[in-house]
């Protein structure tokens, strides 16, 4: 009865009509998506440098090179 004042745009759940929480879950998984994905290509690109830096610049890479400099300095 109740269903026949509602318009077509409301049925759909447009404004003024609260959405489901099923509905709210699936309208954000491109936002989830996008700001889970930003972050792990940040992250990536941190690690990435870390370990160009420490193979290129440094010319050492691990535990062992840092036993050998603590070996070299004494």
């Amino acid at each position: 009865m109740l269903n026949r004042h509602i318009t077509p745009r409301q049925a759909e759940g447009g404004p003024g009509v609260p959405s489901t929480p099923e509905k709210d879950i699936e309208d954000r998984t491109a936002q989830l998506l996008a700001v889970v994905g930003t972050l792990y290509g940040l992250a990536l690109l941190a690690v990435l440098l870390r370990v160009w830096v420490r193979t290129r610049i440094l010319k050492a890479f691990g535990m062992a090179a840092v036993a050998e400099s603590k070996a070299n300095t004494n």
